[in-house]
């Protein structure tokens, strides 16, 4: 079934099959709750809405809670549309909970997040560039950027130089991560490989 839901990110940790030690991500999957599907029909595009995290309605605005109500549901702290196929669309109804049991072993996911934010970072560290000789001669200069001008024609730095500036802290996703294993009666699957974010962030989910 072509789902996508939310996930907590808890950690890392690692496993072992057969003489193979594999790195793994630990996400926990519970109570993605449908809110509504939506048909557009200009689109032929078919989405639903989830919500995940409940909250207390005094977080909330009036007219959120408004929604909720209407919904029959509880009010929710993350709401998102996904796209779905319309085998998906059908199959799934209003108030239905979409939790870990949904989701099979060997299957290939997409993972979107906001990756960890490490501040201001020079060159070095957000390119891999190698620096300026430290021979003699290079003062102050071992981690620069060296030069990045374009002469007088075009006269200008073009858009997208590679250049110091805030690492981390944006959108990133990733793409054909297994799941390794579910663990039986809980709501943790373990994915092969890094996930962005940090311990307890919230991302995306999207079974490919």
């Amino acid at each position: 079934m072509n789902i996508s839901v939310f996930a907590t990110k808890i950690g890392m940790t690692q496993i072992f099959q057969d003489t193979l030690c594999i790195p793994v991500t630990v996400l926990k999957i519970n109570r993605n709750q449908v809110l509504n599907k939506l048909y557009y029909k200009k689109k032929n595009k078919y989405n639903v809405q989830l919500g995940y995290e409940p909250i207390k309605d005094k977080y909330l605005s009036n007219s959120s809670v408004h929604f909720f109500t209407n919904q029959h549901a509880v009010p929710y702290k993350y709401i998102k549309e996904f796209a779905v196929n319309k085998k998906t669309f059908d199959a799934i109804n209003v108030g239905d909970i979409i939790n870990a049991n949904d989701l099979k072993s060997s299957q290939y996911v997409k993972i979107s997040g906001v990756s960890i934010g490490k501040g201001f970072a020079g060159v070095m560290k957000k390119h891999n560039f190698s620096g300026a000789p430290a021979s003699h001669g290079t003062h102050e200069y071992f981690r620069h950027g060296g030069s990045i001008g374009c002469s007088t024609k075009p006269g200008r730095v073009f858009k997208g130089k590679k250049m110091p500036g805030q690492l981390g802290n944006k959108m990133s996703t990733f793409k054909n991560l297994k799941i390794v294993k579910h663990v039986e009666n809980s709501d943790f699957i373990l994915l092969k490989g890094q996930v962005p974010g940090y311990a307890n962030s919230i991302v995306c989910l999207k079974v490919l």
